[in-house]
């Protein structure tokens, strides 16, 4: 066992073992004499190529552009940072690429490179590499660095048990500072620091030291809570999906997901105290965006997946008709059942035909389902306004107690 005050490069070969032999991540050896970059260009193409997806000038536009967005750091790094996740979030468009044909392809037809496979985690090349030398105004060297498919995603700076895990955060937050390598981050999605009685801490580009996080989540097989920690959060599937949908970019400010939030996801069931009576409530997010065409027109953001998938779908759904399931006293959602819909509320000059109500006609589905006398109470906002009615409350700036269906402040 390992001796309370032991040398950080110790633990960091520990870990790196971890890496390797339980998370199955490929070691790329000691970076200190390397001229290291955010973007392995030969990891990058190989994994590319191997994807069978893509043309040579595909491939060589995709890297560029990439390239190009994670090198644009004269806004700042938060905006470098934010373009660059959109890349990779959403691939990036090779239509102009020598060889695609937009007269073959309906002149409408865009073709995007996906530098990573979100749906398919071990379709793609997880590696770890530690003591990164990094060039900058002043060069620096992070403890470990996670590369997915030669882009450089999380960063992590480990500490021996005696000393504090936040001399590993602040040096973590003195290597983002115009001072040292900003340029890194541009790529990184998450940073880390740890040791093993502090266990592993976490935030994002710029997140000020008493932000950082702790990460939470039991496992009485593995003591060792850094350990712990780190095969919990490096999953393939886990980092990948944190990644892709517990991280946002709000107002100028990076901000990550905290355990509780993570675990909290559509389709589960919560059982929630409002006074003295607990409540089984199902929670799920999403809605139809009406301003979709007048935001991307605009280059302005939306989000293709704002909607619940079929996955959250099926899951609610089972939820609903399992008989052998407790039933559903309140309904926490963003839109409503389609019967509830305000129409008064609608926005002039949008044609509703163009409007996918799909999740509403679900939401109603779901209600349906329940016989009238034991059908859920429902919470929703998304349109607006405030209402509150037998069957339901909608919310917009009213704020209320959990369970109240009526607006106790007026």
């Amino acid at each position: 066992m390992e001796q309370i005050g032991s040398r950080e490069i110790i633990t960091q070969k520990r870990i790196i073992k971890l890496f390797e032999k339980e998370l199955k991540y490929h070691f790329m050896g000691d970076r200190t004499d390397y001229d290291n970059s955010n973007i392995d260009e030969e990891r990058l193409q190989k994994y590319l190529k191997g994807t069978q997806l893509y043309s040579p000038a595909e491939i060589s536009s995709a890297v560029t552009q990439l390239k190009r967005a994670a090198g644009n750091i004269a806004a700042g790094l938060y905006h470098a940072n934010k373009e660059v996740y959109g890349l990779l979030r959403y691939g990036v468009n090779v239509s102009g690429s020598a060889g695609y044909s937009t007269a073959k392809n309906n002149n409408t037809t865009k073709k995007y490179a996906h530098l990573i496979d979100w749906k398919n985690p071990q379709a793609n090349d997880f590696y770890i590499a530690e003591e990164v030398t990094v060039k900058g105004r002043n060069t620096k060297r992070p403890d470990l660095v996670i590369y997915v498919n030669g882009i450089a995603l999380a960063v992590i700076e480990l500490k021996r048990s005696t000393v504090s895990v936040h001399h590993g955060i602040r040096q973590n937050l003195d290597n983002q500072s115009d001072e040292f390598i900003p340029q890194f981050f541009t790529t990184v999605q998450l940073v880390f620091a740890g040791n093993d009685t502090e266990g592993l801490h976490y935030g994002v580009i710029n997140t000020p030291e008493k932000f950082w996080l702790r990460w939470k989540e039991p496992n009485p097989v593995v003591a060792n809570e850094l350990d712990r920690s780190i095969l919990q959060f490096f999953d393939k599937g886990r980092l990948l999906e944190y990644i892709h949908d517990f991280l946002i970019f709000d107002g100028g400010i990076k901000k990550a997901a905290r355990p509780n939030q993570y675990f909290a996801i559509d389709g589960e069931v919560y059982q929630i105290l409002a006074d003295r009576e607990i409540l089984n409530c199902l929670v799920c997010g999403g809605a139809y965006s009406v301003d979709k065409y007048y935001r991307l027109e605009r280059g302005w953001n939306w989000w293709p997946d704002e909607q619940p998938n079929e996955k959250t779908k099926k899951k609610i759904w089972n939820i609903t008709h399992d008989p052998q399931i407790d039933d559903i006293d309140v309904m926490l959602t963003h839109t409503c059942p389609f019967r509830f819909i305000p129409t008064e509320l609608f926005i002039g000059g949008i044609d509703q035909s163009t409007v996918d109500q799909s999740t509403e006609i679900f939401f109603d589905d779901i209600y349906e389902c329940y016989p009238n006398d034991c059908k859920p109470f429902w919470y929703f906002g998304h349109f607006h306004g405030n209402k509150y009615t037998d069957d339901y409350v909608m919310l917009f700036d009213d704020i209320i107690k959990f369970g109240d269906k009526v607006n106790t402040n007026e």
